[in-house]
């Protein structure tokens, strides 16, 4: 074999070479930027899911804090507080339907299921409200657990946003 034979053939299998490679990396970037497309995809989702958790977050807090009333004088006690909560029975159902409506689609069953028990306390607790605007020991009791079931959902849905909120280490 003559040197200009063996340089030619060499040559040859360079470019022979240079296209398989070409073609195979071609491939496989194409490969790597579909799965860059799922992976913006998922994060875009994320984003958004993220933030209406959040935002179901906040106006969760805005319900459990605009639950307890503020303090009317100085002696006022747990079951004073327990009263001024049930006499507003009817209007925290209307809110927590509301609520339930507006931001189920992100929140999680037990949250869900914690939020719809204190929606059931307004809905027969409403009825625990006398003549003169009193409140009977079972209206009393039905506002308590109310306080702790609101109370109980929003350090759930909290924590849940808390550990999405946390970057990965």
């Amino acid at each position: 074999m003559e040197w200009y034979e063996y340089i030619i053939s060499s040559g040859i299998t360079t470019i022979l070479i240079g296209l398989v490679a070409k073609y195979f990396l071609e491939n496989h970037k194409k490969e790597l930027n579909k799965e860059l497309s799922v992976f913006e995809t998922r994060l875009k989702n994320s984003i958004f899911y993220f933030s209406r958790q959040f935002e179901a977050l906040s106006a969760l807090y805005e319900l459990f804090y605009g639950l307890l009333p503020t303090k009317t004088h100085p002696e006022m006690e747990w079951e004073d507080a327990c009263s001024e909560i049930a006499l507003d029975f009817e209007q925290l159902e209307k809110d927590l339907n509301y609520y339930l409506a507006k931001h189920t689609a992100v929140l999680e069953t037990d949250v869900i299921d914690l939020i719809r028990e204190a929606d059931h306390l307004c809905a027969e607790g409403k009825f625990e409200i006398g003549q003169g605007g009193t409140v009977t020991p079972r209206g009393l009791n039905m506002a308590e657990e109310l306080y702790k079931k609101l109370s109980t959902a929003t350090n759930m849905l909290r924590a849940h946003v808390d550990v999405q909120r946390k970057s990965p280490e």
